[in-house]
């Protein structure tokens, strides 16, 4: 039976995501559907419904796994330097295709938000109202930056936008 966690749940999962990210390649986010990815796959409807809900599900267990290299960029120093979002830009870029999906997704922020919950908890940060408030605007700000960004490649190098979200990073920690 195809359970999860067993290897053929595990194979259909990664038919599924390497079939989306292609269609990615192909198409636009809105004009991807679930047949669409049945068929890259060479699965059912119900075998796509019994590892997701929706693509925009899809799209988020996507994030989760990736989230982690993000995340180590985040709090693996006390402090965040330009060579920082200079790797998270890297990361990004490399892994456009999807993270172009991702940002114009709604459900984004309780990936970023964590990761931000992260930086806060190793750096000692108070959990304050106002800390909160100030880390989904600077969250909100980075996802808004960076999906511009990858929407119009030749407006900026990595170190020139590495080096914007720096210095806002700067003045909201100030």
């Amino acid at each position: 039976m195809n359970m999860s966690g067993n290897s053929r749940y595990i194979d259909t999962e990664g038919k599924i995501q390497c079939a989306f990210m292609e269609l990615l390649g192909k198409k636009s986010l809105n004009a991807v559907s679930v047949s669409d990815i049945c068929t890259m796959a060479h699965i059912s409807r119900p075998s796509f419904y019994a590892h997701y809900d929706d693509i925009n599900d899809l799209i988020m267990h996507i994030e989760q796994e990736k989230s982690s290299y993000i995340a180590s960029i985040f709090v693996s120093s006390d402090t965040l330097t330009i060579e920082s979002f200079e790797l998270y830009l890297k990361y990004i870029l490399e892994n456009k295709l999807f993270y172009k999906a991702y940002f114009e997704t709604r459900n984004n922020t309780k990936i970023t938000g964590a990761i931000m919950e992260q930086y806060a908890n190793a750096n000692h940060l108070s959990d304050s109202y106002k800390l909160r408030f100030h880390m989904n605007f600077f969250m909100a700000g980075i996802r808004a930056v960076v999906y511009d960004w990858i929407c119009n490649p030749d407006s900026a190098s990595i170190r020139t936008v590495a080096e914007l979200l720096y210095r806002q990073y700067l003045a909201f920690m100030s």
